[in-house]
């Protein structure tokens, strides 16, 4: 039997709404950094989807609010830490440099 050898690919398209109001951050390397949460809207199956945007698009989502319907394309990272008591975290989301407002 041989080896099935898979294309690396980690590619993320989806659109939905603003769950909550973008929190802009400042990295340790004074790079820019936003977060936010983005809710599909499927009626059957909700999902909610953890972003964090990188580069100049994070200082255009600071001006986002909640409710607004966006369009991301990125990829899906998982963080890893540890807190104060020693238990290890991990958080799946989408990072990405590529944010569209579907809204006016």
């Amino acid at each position: 039997m041989s080896v099935l050898r898979l294309p690396t690919l980690n590619r993320v398209l989806i659109s939905g709404r603003l769950v909550n109001s973008p929190d802009l951050l400042e990295s340790q390397y004074e790079n820019r950094i936003c977060r936010f949460t983005l809710d599909t809207e499927d009626p059957d199956h909700p999902v909610r989807t953890d972003v964090v945007v990188l580069g100049p698009a994070a200082e255009f989502c600071g001006g986002l609010r909640t409710g607004q319907a966006v369009m991301i394309e990125g990829r899906i990272g998982t963080r890893e830490w540890t807190d104060p008591d020693g238990q290890i975290h991990r958080k799946t989301e989408v990072h990405t440099a590529w944010v569209q407002c579907l809204e006016a």
